[in-house]
């Protein structure tokens, strides 16, 4: 019998931070998910990595390094005038069912669990 490849990830945000006043984004997203598809590095739900170009996975995960996926936006690419990079790193080397991950947009940071979808 063969493993079964995990196609996706539920994931829910316990922990948010940043340089500046969090208390309103806390109210927002603590306790939402998002789900994360491992072919493409997709992010859908309360957290999003799928705009003008699309998500690249830099590792794909094993059972000694998390997976990895990056994206970003350019100056003029998006709605504003600046740039972002986004970075989701889940913690897919972890023994137990429940994976932590953590999810950078530009300088805010989300952190939770994930479990397979």
């Amino acid at each position: 019998m063969h493993a079964q490849k995990i196609n996706s990830y539920e994931c829910v945000i316990e922990e948010i931070s940043n340089s500046y006043d969090v208390r309103n984004l806390e109210t927002y997203y603590i306790g939402r998910t998002f789900n994360v598809d491992r072919s493409t590095g997709i992010m859908s739900g309360a957290l999003k990595n799928d705009y003008v170009n699309k998500p690249f996975i830099i590792d794909p995960g094993s059972k000694d390094n998390g997976f990895k996926v990056i994206n970003y936006l350019k100056i003029g690419e998006g709605l504003g005038s600046g740039s972002n990079v986004y970075s989701l790193i889940l913690e897919e080397y972890q023994s137990k069912p429940i994976k932590s991950f953590t999810y950078m947009d530009n300088a805010m940071v989300f952190r939770g669990n994930c479990k397979n979808k």
